[in-house]
């Protein structure tokens, strides 16, 4: 009997053993890369402010999105791996960076700063997404706004789409193509 007992408890732990759960994977967080865009000739006089972009649902969490091109009406999002921020002030503070770069005017901040602007850029945010598939590629399309400070009337209006394809299936590799496509949009915006 007792040799029976062992057996049994022997077999029930080796048995657990061979049945125990795989490692959770680790979160992993991305940042985006500082946008090239080119200015033209003579910049802006006075100060650009950039507001929080806007939008709703899922773009407002911090998981990276995509959608397969079989259904493409389908956004799904990626278990541990996140942008280090909500895309809102994500994109808002590489638009910063990225204008700031470009010299496109004397100063260019975040609204939140507490200066004067003489014209305030705002946004919201229709598309930030992977699509996966035969044909993996980026999706960014940001309706920008440009208005003089204290005009109602804007300047521009207008959505900026930028569809880039993706070469490496690492996300390193497509969270470079999302800065790429960013970039894409502030130079259409730019040019108008």
């Amino acid at each position: 009997m007792k040799k029976t007992s062992a057996i049994i408890i022997l077999t029930v732990l080796f048995l657990s053993g061979c049945f125990s759960a795989p490692p959770v994977p680790t979160d992993k967080f991305f940042r985006l890369q500082t946008s090239s865009v080119k200015a033209p000739a003579g910049n802006i006089k006075g100060t650009i402010a950039i507001k929080r972009f806007v939008t709703n649902g899922l773009h407002n969490g911090r998981a990276i999105l995509y959608a397969d091109s079989s259904t493409p009406l389908k956004l799904e999002a990626y278990h541990y791996q996140y942008w280090i921020d909500v895309p809102p002030r994500l994109i808002k503070e590489h638009m910063v960076l990225s204008l700031r770069n470009s010299n496109i005017a004397d100063s260019i901040v975040s609204y939140d700063s507490r200066v004067e602007p003489d014209y305030i850029i705002s946004g919201n945010i229709r598309r930030f997404e992977q699509i996966r598939g035969s044909n993996p590629k980026v999706s960014v399309e940001i309706e920008i706004q440009l208005t003089k400070d204290g005009s109602r009337v804007p300047l521009i209006l207008k959505d900026y789409r930028a569809e880039l394809p993706t070469q490496d299936s690492s996300m390193h590799g497509v969270v470079k193509v999302f800065s790429e496509a960013l970039g894409n949009v502030y130079q259409q915006f730019i040019d108008d």
